[in-house]
């Protein structure tokens, strides 16, 4: 009777699921014995929970040396636990993946952490990372070989330009309200939410001077659309040459349906192009200077396109259906990407690599997620390339923690170029 009951519940549940939005995937048809042939690395701290953050910035160290990651002494199942206490550090491979704390932080969430990255100017020594500074939401430039603090910004940083000069920014309180585990809330009690601020919205730093600029206001961007309801930022990333950036701009419409408009926009000329408005990107990323690629929502499914800029046209990509998926491009291999899947209904998400070109693919693996996490808190793969290419650094909740772990996937990429 107890089986039976428990077999009810988790029928149930998952169809709550369905109904709320966080979709269980069905197993994909991909899997194979491949994975055996791929090597894991379990990265933790202590009894903490262990992550990086999101897909689309690699915490691994130029030379190899270091792995970055941020470190939480509470329960990471609790939406309300986020902007407590938490570590800030690196895992270094000289000494065995030992991690090594070099500040705290009370700024963060659990799907992007602090916005933790490597200054690419020093990209084996500096980070960056979102902190409270003079009591507001702000960001530090620390040095981890001579363990000082460089430099303080009294804004928070977003994404880090390439040639490292550049930072974009966004409102991570409004984030926090309007898309909640995506942005921080401590300031949200004090907060004046308007539908479509003028003085709000993308925001572009020289990290030389320190000059922060509104580029883009919401109040622009939202002018064609229902201004009744809130608008907001999210997901801003540079291309390779540091001289555009793309971002998400999302509202609600009046029957609660999630509305994304993707946009790019040219430093250089101060111009801005939309580039998808008729389908959902979910998420993307850059390929080159003039390439993006995107999994978006057309018709109740999930695509693959990829993006030119130059020609202003789309090209749809035929990779096998894996539902939603968080993609990034091998650095050495332009044609590979890394993606991973939402959970299954046995909570098991799966990684894969895919040639784009050439169709070829790889499995790379599953890992079990707890019920417990889910929506706000869930424990997405996210997986990042290290820079050289060979590894794949994702989060993961399989054991009942967030943890990290580094597969070494040299095999798999053999697998995708033969």
């Amino acid at each position: 009777m107890r089986k039976i009951i428990l077999t009810v519940l988790k029928r149930f549940n998952y169809s709550l699921r369905k109904i709320e939005g966080d979709e269980l995937i069905e197993t994909p048809k991909l899997i194979n014995d491949e994975c055996k042939k791929v090597k894991l690395k379990k990265l933790t701290h202590e009894k903490n929970a262990t992550f990086f953050g999101y897909h689309d910035k690699t915490p691994s160290s130029s030379d190899g040396e270091k792995i970055l990651a941020c470190s939480v002494s509470r329960d990471d199942t609790k939406l309300e636990n986020e902007c407590t206490k938490m570590e800030v550090g690196f895992f270094s491979y000289s000494d065995g993946y030992t991690f090594h704390p070099v500040d705290e932080t009370y700024t963060w969430c659990w799907q992007q952490g602090c916005m933790l990255q490597w200054n690419p100017l020093k990209p084996n020594c500096q980070i960056y990372y979102n902190s409270l500074v003079d009591s507001e939401y702000g960001s530090i430039l620390y040095d981890t070989t001579k363990n000082v603090e460089i430099k303080r910004f009294k804004f928070p940083i977003y994404s880090i330009s390439p040639n490292g000069k550049y930072a974009s920014s966004l409102n991570f309180t409004r984030l926090g309200l309007l898309r909640p585990g995506y942005g921080y809330k401590g300031n949200i009690k004090k907060y004046d939410l308007l539908n479509t601020p003028d003085d709000d919205g993308v925001f572009l730093i020289d990290l030389i001077t320190g000059k922060k600029n509104l580029i883009v206001s919401l109040k622009s961007i939202a002018a064609n659309t229902d201004q009744s309801v809130p608008h907001y930022i999210n997901h801003i990333t540079f291309s390779p040459d540091s001289s555009k950036l793309t971002f998400f701009h999302i509202y609600e419409n009046q029957s609660g349906k999630r509305l994304i408009r993707f946009y790019l926009y040219d430093i250089e000329y101060k111009t801005l192009k939309l580039l998808e408005a008729a389908n959902n990107v979910s998420h993307y990323c850059w390929n080159n200077n003039n390439e993006i690629l995107t999994s978006e929502a057309e018709s109740g499914k999930i695509v693959t396109y990829c993006y030119n800029i130059d020609e202003e046209k789309k090209r749809k990509i035929d990779i096998p259906h894996i539902g939603d998926y968080h993609p990034m491009f091998n650095p050495v291999y332009s044609d590979i990407i890394v993606a991973d899947t939402k959970p299954d209904k046995d909570r098991n998400q799966h990684l894969f690599l895919f040639n784009i070109k050439s169709g070829k693919h790889f499995y790379a693996g599953k890992f079990h997620t707890p019920d417990e996490y889910t929506e706000e808190v869930r424990c997405d793969l996210h997986p990042r390339w290290d820079r050289k290419g060979k590894n794949i650094i994702v989060d993961t909740a399989e054991g009942g923690k967030r943890s990290m772990v580094q597969i070494d996937v040299s095999e798999g990429i053999k697998a995708c170029l033969d």
